[in-house]
């Protein structure tokens, strides 16, 4: 469980870093199901089966196709805190596999409505550090007026400049160079942020590994109820559906409880 400073800070700052959860050995499990998952399904991005150290590798529905990811995902370490940070009756959206290659530019994930909340949760297999590739995040930038602000300087391109130029032609310095925070981690951390805030990654090595599972809020207006439902679905056709329809029928009783918000909003 997260104390009320904790989860003070992660309302305010937009992150929260838990160091050590797992421990060596589980960190094998989880590091071993992964492994196995992404030798053994297409990716998305490069529409391939095998990492080409060219493209990020990404793997939508990691975390539903291996019942070790599952298990890590009920766990109290990961599960309690959602429980504290999100309303009772949070839904799950979606999970990811990322082999990744090269730095990745400041971007703010997709934002339905200012102030509805996001959460992804991120493990790092490896370790990663200010100068390797751990992410960086924005502090509080996930708050208006301030993510609006970043979302016209950095998330609008002109002419041949390109998310990685944005930061040199609003501010004057290189995206590397922009404040923040180096969210470092280690194998068995496990990271909690809001997708909104802005966030990027420097300098890691290629063929770095992350996963990451995406929980919201259960929606509630009309319009927003929608545009989740359509998040949901989106990722949903990227997985095997196979794998999905298990994970969305599972009889296990806190995966059933993050998916019936979804049932409840008309998803099969």
């Amino acid at each position: 469980m997260l104390t009320r400073d904790q989860v003070e800070f992660f309302n305010t700052f937009g992150y929260i870093v838990l160091p050590s959860q797992f421990s060596p050995s589980e960190v094998d499990v989880i590091s071993h199901a992964f492994d196995d998952v992404m030798r053994n399904h297409i990716c998305e991005i490069c529409e391939e089966n095998s990492f080409s150290d060219q493209k990020r590798h990404s793997v939508v529905g990691i975390v539903e196709s291996k019942p070790e990811l599952v298990k890590m995902l009920i766990d109290d370490r990961v599960y309690e805190p959602l429980t504290q940070l999100l309303n009772p009756g949070f839904i799950w959206v979606a999970s990811d596999g990322n082999l990744y290659a090269g730095d990745t530019p400041w971007h703010s994930d997709k934002r339905p409505f200012p102030g509805y909340t996001q959460i992804k949760v991120s493990i790092y297999l490896d370790t990663v550090t200010q100068d390797t590739g751990c992410l960086r995040v924005i502090p509080g930038s996930h708050r208006q007026p301030i993510n609006d602000i970043l979302r016209a300087e950095l998330l609008n391109p002109t002419g041949s400049k390109t998310a990685l130029d944005m930061p040199e032609e609003s501010y004057g310095i290189s995206a590397s160079e922009l404040p923040c925070v180096s969210v470092e981690s280690s194998p068995g951390d496990v990271v909690f942020f809001r997708q909104e805030i802005f966030h990027a990654s420097f300098g890691g090595k290629v063929g770095r590994r992350m996963f990451a599972m995406g929980i919201f809020d259960r929606p509630t207006d009309e319009n927003l109820i929608d545009s989740v439902s359509s998040l949901y679905t989106h990722h949903r056709e990227q997985a095997d559906e196979s794998i999905i329809s298990a994970f969305f029928n599972s009889d296990i009783p806190r995966v059933q409880e993050i998916q019936l918000g979804l049932r409840e909003m008309g998803i099969e």
